[in-house]
């Protein structure tokens, strides 16, 4: 059964796979930025995590339970859906620090985030679960929008959160497995500390420039959403030569110039598929 069919047997349903798949992408992408694992690590990853992290990790994994549980009709089944959820909002930021490889970054947020969707379509066809303020609306209280529209807007904003963060992760992971992630150089008789937050730098490249980095790759995602949502894949082009011509001349270090392109293509990668989730979602519920 397609979402589309579901929506047309069962009002409020997919209205409630929209919004569960927005809550996660809410709390898991949107809140902070969870500490990972890194490659080629120093003392960085040995310190501590911060104890705001840790009691925010629960507030988190709290939130996603609770809200799953009143919002599919505080039942037996919507409890199990909403324990999976709170539990998996809980293990993820968990396994992105300690448990998984940092080389396998990709696989753990395309795996789990893929995991999460197949269990919320699938509880909710297979346990008849609705929106449950949707369908207890008295006459004439209903919502502003059509239930597919409001679908709609809740799955784009799901995908546009994932692609900045879910993204940075993904790309992360990708340089990590590809052996193209530097790593932090410091002189010997150094009194910085690096923080645990920030991703390795390589030699030659500072702290400052890493980070300018990783902020236009966000901002290259979200541009690169927008141009695939629209079909002008020829920008696509257009923008990795542009950005290749005004880093020319860093192309000339050869471990420089395969970070940056495994960093780029991998962005573009994330981005031509959420741009495609996007044009799906609005060709289908628009």
């Amino acid at each position: 059964m397609t979402l589309a069919a579901l929506s047309a047997n069962s009002p409020g349903a997919l209205l409630l796979i929209s919004e569960l798949l927005l809550f996660w992408s809410l709390v898991n992408y949107a809140v902070v930025s969870d500490p990972v694992r890194l490659m080629n690590r120093l003392s960085a990853d040995a310190q501590p995590v911060p104890k705001f992290w840790s009691v925010l990790l629960l507030v988190r994994s709290l939130a996603m339970a609770l809200i799953t549980f009143l919002i599919a009709g505080a039942n037996t089944k919507s409890l199990f859906l909403s324990m999976c959820l709170g539990t998996a909002s809980l293990l993820l930021p968990i396994a992105r620090r300690w448990w998984v490889a940092p080389d396998y970054g990709a696989e753990l947020e395309i795996g789990a985030s893929t995991f999460v969707a197949i269990l919320i379509v699938t509880c909710v066809a297979h346990w008849h679960l609705v929106r449950w303020h949707f369908v207890s609306h008295l006459p004439g209280t209903a919502l502003p929008f059509p239930e597919s529209t409001t679908s709609a807007l809740c799955l784009i904003t799901a995908i546009v959160i994932f692609n900045i963060r879910g993204g940075t992760y993904i790309v992360r992971g990708i340089l990590n497995k590809c052996g193209a992630l530097p790593s932090l150089q410091l002189p010997k008789d150094t009194s910085v500390v690096p923080r645990s937050d920030l991703v390795v730098i390589e030699k030659g490249v500072d702290t400052v420039e890493f980070n300018r980095g990783r902020w236009i790759g966000n901002l290259e995602r979200l541009l690169l959403l927008a141009i695939v949502t629209q079909g002008s894949y020829a920008a696509l082009a257009f923008l990795l030569a542009a950005k290749s011509l005004i880093r020319s001349r860093d192309l000339e270090n050869r471990d420089w110039a395969e970070y940056f392109l495994l960093g780029t293509l991998a962005s573009i990668a994330v981005s031509l598929a959420g741009g495609l989730l996007i044009r799906q979602v609005l060709r289908a519920f628009w």
